[in-house]
């Protein structure tokens, strides 16, 4: 892992932390029940830091509504994780079993945690036995690692795919490995420590909260050096980009990109040389002059982390609906999930990722074994 702080800015870490908090909503629902106004993630998060402390000291887990907030704290930068978790979470079934759960959370806990990497792995893999929602999987480890860093927010960062891109490492799955969050845990306090003396300007937060935020500003810039989004984008995309795309601000393509988009696999009548019956996937716009547009593009992963990036077209036929690509270009993802000679009719779930650029796609297995995992279904 490498060190991407050795030219920032620490003067200006509060406002560059600032600008890219532009998706927290201070009347969200998920934290109305804190009772106290916090007009932005730093004052949110300061509530929580007291509260928590407090609640934790009692001996009594936490409440329900600082769990909620917590959650929300960690996921409104992502939308779709909003509608999913905390939605179920606010469900009446879910809110008592939870909330009853959460009185038990210090029997996880280890009051005289210091920094040992095996020790705060032992208490991160621990939590399995508490079985949160939201936290339920072994590798829900950006929410785990939230919640015991408001419990020791002297020793434990926030581990996420960001401040894992800002140290270089650009593994797929990475942010759900134990191995890199034990590696991690160690690098940002070396950090912490190499940068000690410029840390004392820096008021009303912990060094090691220092360190996250300066890593989550910085993220995506490592070793390789920062990319230029929009050239990456259309570098990675193996089909050119037509003349008169619009990119947007975010580097991607016209239009605001919703953060689920529902598509629908469909037959096309057609039998290939092979065998194959030819099908596609129709996709429906959110709104009629919404993305996406026929000649927009979209980027996305399925479940093996292979990319794609391909084009809307012509002929849906169908008012409200577009193409994806042509019934070529994803013939391989539909060999493996679907039978080869049999069209089935399945909804298909495009879920935008953390970059706010790349989808990620399920089948509707898929996607309900992943709300199951995630304690959603």
């Amino acid at each position: 892992m490498n060190d991407p702080l050795i030219n920032f800015s620490w003067r200006t870490l509060f406002v560059e932390y600032d600008k890219r908090c532009g998706r927290y909503d201070p009347n969200s629902r998920y934290i109305s029940c804190l009772h106290e106004q916090s007009n932005s993630d730093r004052e949110l998060y300061s509530i929580l830091i007291k509260r928590i402390a407090d609640e934790i000291n009692t001996g009594k887990g936490l409440s329900f509504c600082t769990y909620s907030s917590l959650l929300y704290w960690k996921l409104y930068s992502q939308p779709a994780a909003v509608a999913t978790v905390l939605k179920q979470l606010h469900e009446y079934n879910m809110k008592k079993k939870t909330t009853e759960k959460l009185l038990h959370l210090n029997e996880y806990l280890d009051p005289a945690l210091t920094k040992r990497s095996e020790r705060a792995v032992e208490i991160i893999r621990g939590l399995d036995g508490l079985g949160l929602h939201g936290m339920k999987t072994s590798t829900a480890l950006p929410v785990r690692s939230t919640l015991l860093h408001f419990i020791y927010p002297e020793i434990i960062p926030v581990f996420d795919k960001m401040v894992l891109q800002a140290v270089g490492i650009e593994e797929d799955g990475a942010n759900q490995s134990i191995k890199f969050f034990q590696n991690y845990l160690e690098h940002a306090w070396k950090l912490e420590e190499k940068y000690r003396s410029a840390l004392k300007q820096i008021k009303g937060v912990s060094n090691i909260r220092v360190i996250d935020m300066a890593l989550w500003i910085t993220r995506g810039s490592s070793s390789k050096g920062a990319k230029n989004v929009k050239n990456d984008f259309h570098a990675k995309c193996s089909i050119k980009v037509p003349a008169g795309i619009v990119e947007s601000k975010a580097g991607v393509v016209k239009g605001r990109k919703p953060n689920i988009l529902k598509g629908f696999i469909r037959t096309l009548a057609q039998t290939a040389s092979d065998g194959w019956e030819r099908r596609e996937i129709i996709i429906k716009q959110p709104a009629p002059s919404s993305y996406p547009q026929v000649r927009d593009f979209i980027k996305f992963k399925d479940s093996d982390n292979n990319s794609y990036c391909i084009p809307y077209i012509k002929g849906a036929h169908k008012e409200g609906f577009v193409c994806l690509g042509r019934p070529g270009d994803l013939k391989g993802w539909f060999v493996k999930h679907y039978p080869k000679k049999r069209v089935v009719d399945d909804e298909v779930i495009f879920v935008l990722l953390e970059d706010a650029e790349t989808y990620r796609i399920y089948t509707s297995r898929e996607w309900k074994e992943k709300r199951s995992e995630d304690g959603t279904s």
